[in-house]
């Protein structure tokens, strides 16, 4: 599935990224943060290039290095947003920050998860307009993915939970969009972790290098790479898809309410 991407949701990295200390956040090294800039503002230009309109999440968040992945603390459907509760707990109270910006551009909030339930946006792949696949692992879990499947449903979307290897546990967990790519016009389901590791779901089903895909009169497992229908336009995990012209476009989300993003001046960029 694609459709073309109208505006976008971006974080420039700000002083809590390049001030993280490296071994809790799981980065490699400290963060050098003037080429971290500059990298962002590059991909910004890029995708300004393609026509799309780009808005900036600038709500303080002192402390929270990932706040740069705006992918994760939401999902975006045609009727609003979905604000999801975070499994990492270092990244906690993201949500509400991207609460406040959606509120700020507009944005309805269609559903909140709640107690126990966890989600993050890397988890969640919008397979088609009607059908969203859930990962199941360390950082979506049963709650989380029973909560989402209630939102959807009250918009006529099915959910389709897919289950997540173990790979190196929790402190190196794979996300479902680390496993599944879509390229090319002739789209294809690209599954990279190995079908022999541990799922990291708590019913402790066995991860696998097949994709569950639904069809109108059947459902069948595909192999590790196979043809899948339109290509779904690919997305940094530092852009949030907030429009499209009638569905969920890119790897993310969708369009606000009414398929239309209200007009609003550009937000200029932070120095």
């Amino acid at each position: 599935m694609s459709d073309p991407l109208r505006t976008v949701l971006v974080r420039r990295p700000d002083a809590s990224f390049g001030a993280a200390d490296p071994k809790p956040w799981g980065y490699a090294a400290k963060p050098d943060l003037a080429a971290a800039r500059r990298e962002h503002d590059r991909l910004v230009d890029l995708v300004k290039q393609s026509g799309v309109d780009v808005r900036y999440h600038e709500d303080p968040q002192p402390g929270k290095a990932d706040s740069i992945f705006v992918h994760d603390p939401a999902i975006v459907t045609d009727r609003g947003a979905v604000i999801l509760r975070m499994g990492k707990k270092l990244r906690r109270g993201e949500e509400e920050s991207m609460a406040r910006t959606f509120d700020t551009l507009r944005v309805p909030i269609l559903a909140r998860l709640r107690g126990d339930a966890t989600a993050e946006g890397g988890d969640l792949l919008w397979v088609n307009h009607d059908l969203l696949a859930v990962g199941q692992g360390f950082r979506t879990n049963a709650e989380g993915l029973t909560q989402i499947r209630e939102a959807m449903k009250g918009i006529g979307v099915e959910v389709e939970a897919v289950p997540l290897p173990y790979f190196e546990g929790p402190d190196a967990c794979l996300h479902l969009m680390s496993l599944i790519s879509v390229i090319g016009d002739a789209s294809r389901w690209c599954t990279h972790a190995s079908s022999r590791s541990r799922s990291g779901n708590s019913s402790g089903n066995t991860g696998s290098n097949s994709w569950k895909s639904r069809t109108r009169n059947s459902t069948r497992w595909r192999p590790t790479c196979s043809r899948s229908g339109p290509a779904i336009a690919s997305s940094s995990k530092e852009t949030r898809s907030l429009g499209s012209a009638s569905r969920p476009p890119g790897v993310a989300s969708g369009p606000t309410a009414g398929g239309r993003f209200p007009s609003r001046p550009k937000a200029e960029r932070p120095v």
